[in-house]
């Protein structure tokens, strides 16, 4: 990322590139909630030039204020959901059939059910779509 990059220390001078780091960051900041991913939470930990991190915290602030939450809630909008819908699942197609991943809510566990070109739900994959090795992943 361009400003880990450009505060990076270099021996004997310093920053790598103080301006480049600063015109990052106000780019990370006119970027909204979800455009980076959550990189910009990350940044205060890695950087280790305290008036980068105050920019950083500074920028993050403006952000969750222009969208009238707190800091940790503009974290947590910013946290990947890798695919995952409400209901914390995802529907992959893999031939006729059709893969679905459901973390649960009680223990976190991951499980996947199979749905047919028929429509029948089951536990194992459909023939065609695993164990042969002649076939691919959904993934």
């Amino acid at each position: 990322m361009i400003v880990e990059r450009s505060f990076q220390r270099v021996p004997g001078v310093g920053p790598a590139d103080i301006p480049s780091g600063n015109e990052a960051i106000k780019a990370l900041a006119a970027g909204g909630v979800r455009r980076d991913g959550g990189a910009r939470s990350g940044l205060r930990t890695v950087l280790r030039y305290p008036s980068a991190r105050d920019r950083v915290t500074a920028a993050l602030d403006a952000i969750a204020a222009d969208h009238g939450v707190s800091r940790f809630e503009l974290e947590e909008l910013s946290v990947p959901d890798f695919g995952l819908d409400r209901d914390r699942t995802l529907h992959r197609r893999a031939g006729l059939a059709t893969a679905d991943v459901v973390v649960a809510d009680d223990d976190g566990k991951v499980r996947i059910s199979w749905m047919t070109a028929t429509g029948r739900r089951q536990k194992t994959a459909p023939a065609g779509c695993a164990g042969s090795g002649r076939t691919r992943s959904p993934w």
